[in-house]
Formats: structure tokens, sequence, C-alpha cells
């Protein structure tokens, strides 16, 4: 699932960090870092949804693809959409 694996993601990669420092850093809410950590919205019990905005902002951020956050490829690297001009 989509929020379990980005949840993962982000709470390695925030290791010692406060969540408003990460959050910060990362140019989203504390609160929003939390329920996406956590895969749930805490004040209602719903699982969170993600933006595609928020999704490319933290891959920008960690230099990954978004391929890779949403679980469609194993490396941070790779990307599902070619990435060259030549016709086919």
């Amino acid at each position: 699932m989509l929020t379990d694996r980005l949840g993962d993601f982000l709470k390695a990669k925030r290791g010692d960090s406060s969540l408003r420092d990460f959050a910060y850093s990362l140019g989203i809410s504390h609160t929003y870092l939390d329920s996406l950590e956590k895969g749930v919205n805490p004040k209602t019990g719903t699982k969170v949804s993600v933006s595609a905005e928020t999704i490319k902002k933290i891959a920008d951020y960690f230099g990954v693809t978004t391929d890779y956050l949403l679980g469609r490829v194993d490396s941070p690297t790779d990307s599902l959409v070619p990435t060259t001009t030549e016709p086919f």
C-alpha cells in the first residue's frame, strides 16, 4: 500500500529529526507529515490521501523517482517513464 511504503520511507529518512524540523525541510506541515508516517489521519482515523504534488515534492527532495515512492520500481533511481527522447 502506498501510504505504508511512503510512511516507512519518511520515518527512516527522518531518523532522529523532529517532526517539525523534517516537515519544514520538506515544505509540508508537521501534522501532515505525522499523518503520512502513520498512514492515517489522527483526527478522523481514515487513511491519509497523498497528492501527486506532495509525492513529487518528496521525491525531488530525496532525489528519488516518484515511481520508487509509489512502489512501482525497486530502485530509487529507476522509473517506468522512458527517459529517452528517441522515437520507438
